[in-house]
């Protein structure tokens, strides 16, 4: 779906179903979709610069299912930053890889979670019990977003705070949990992935430094 950014008149895209929030890529304004309309929320944040080697329009395929990278969320916290690529996948699923210093991981959003526990029930190395399975508690932070490009499933302005929780589980498989601002009243945002080679992605169309 391609609709009109209100700011300047250009083409923004919207390639996963699930996306309802973009920045248009010719006057950076924030867009929340509203069905065949978009609301302008305002210009967005400069994007850090970073080494990643990805980039919209990355192309990769993971376990016989191809994606497109549509989209990013830059993440801090105290001690740094990261990268989430909000990936569209060929057959209608979306899903995050997390781009971390050459560290790499892929999860998908479990929508259909009824119950889960507040913030404050986490307390680090303690196990719990979340989507069928056992994990511990492995960390706990305050995170920022620092800066979105592309499109993505929620509205996420620079500024964003919330609580990040990790949970990782004893066959390789981790959980993250998102608490949002209104952590009292909002349910978290549950990912639950796996970590990964950046070999195992086959991705394509990368990004080109100098000197390469």
């Amino acid at each position: 779906m391609k609709l009109l950014c209100p700011a300047c008149g250009g083409e923004v895209a919207f390639k996963s179903k699930w996306s309802v929030f973009g920045v248009c890529p010719y006057c950076a304004s924030m867009l929340v979709r509203r069905d065949l309309d978009v609301e302008n929320l305002g210009k967005q944040s400069a994007m850090p610069a970073d080494f990643s080697p990805l980039q919209l329009g990355t192309r990769g395929r993971i376990e016989s299912a191809s994606f497109e990278l549509v989209g990013r969320l830059k993440i801090g916290w105290v001690d740094g930053n990261w990268n989430e690529w909000y990936a569209a996948f060929d057959d209608g699923r979306d899903g995050w890889i997390s781009d971390a210093e050459g560290l790499f991981t892929l999860s998908f959003q479990k929508r259909d979670v009824s119950r889960t526990p507040g913030v404050s029930d986490f307390k680090a190395g303690d196990q719990i019990t979340l989507l069928g399975k056992t994990f511990e508690v492995s960390d706990i932070k305050q995170v920022t977003c620092l800066a979105t490009e592309g499109e993505l499933p929620f509205a996420s302005r620079a500024g964003r705070k919330s609580t990040s929780i990790d949970l990782h589980g004893s066959d390789d498989t981790f959980c993250t949990l998102d608490f949002g601002d209104d952590e009292k009243s909002e349910p978290p945002i549950i990912y639950l992935g796996t970590s990964r080679e950046f070999e195992d992605f086959q991705f394509n169309h990368l990004r080109e430094f100098d000197g390469w």
